[in-house]
This record gives structure tokens, C-alpha cells and sequence, in this order.
């Protein structure tokens, strides 16, 4: 990523469907904020990297299971050339 001076960085937090809009949406946020201190840590600038929430709005599974919940609490990395 340091290298391409066009690379970017894009985090996406996301959450289960359990408590309200808002609550998701921050926590989605707080989710996609944790990753990015991580790559800072590892010396990926911090102008490198895209955050962004979709809290409960873009589920990969069910969200009337316990597992279909556990699976939409993710993060979720994606380099951009």
C-alpha cells in the first residue's frame, strides 16, 4: 500500500440486526475504527485508509438465527488499486 501511491486502504464494519439503527451504525464504526488503528500500527498511513459503517443494513446471513447473526459481525478489508 505504501508503495502505489494510488492503494487504498477500504474497512467496512458491520453488524447483526440486534438493537437499533443507530447503535449499529456506531458500532459498525467503532468495528471498521479497530482494524484501521491495526494497519496504522503496522505502518499503513492513515491517509491510505477508507472507513466506513453499513451496521445492520448489509447482512451476509440471516439474521433470525444465532448463527446467521454471528456471521454478519464482521469486518470487512478490501485493497483498491
Amino acid at each position: 500500500l505504501n508503495q502505489n501511491s494510488q492503494a487504498r486502504l477500504s474497512i467496512t464494519g458491520h453488524t447483526d440486526a440486534i438493537g437499533s439503527d443507530e447503535y449499529n451504525q456506531a458500532l459498525g464504526y467503532r468495528r471498521a475504527q479497530i482494524v484501521q488503528t491495526y494497519f496504522e500500527s503496522k505502518g499503513i498511513s492513515a491517509n491510505k485508509i477508507i472507513m466506513e459503517s453499513k451496521g445492520e443494513k448489509v447482512p451476509s446471513d440471516d439474521n433470525n438465527t444465532a448463527t446467521g447473526r454471528t456471521k454478519n459481525r464482521r469486518t470487512v478489508i478490501i485493497i483498491k488499486k
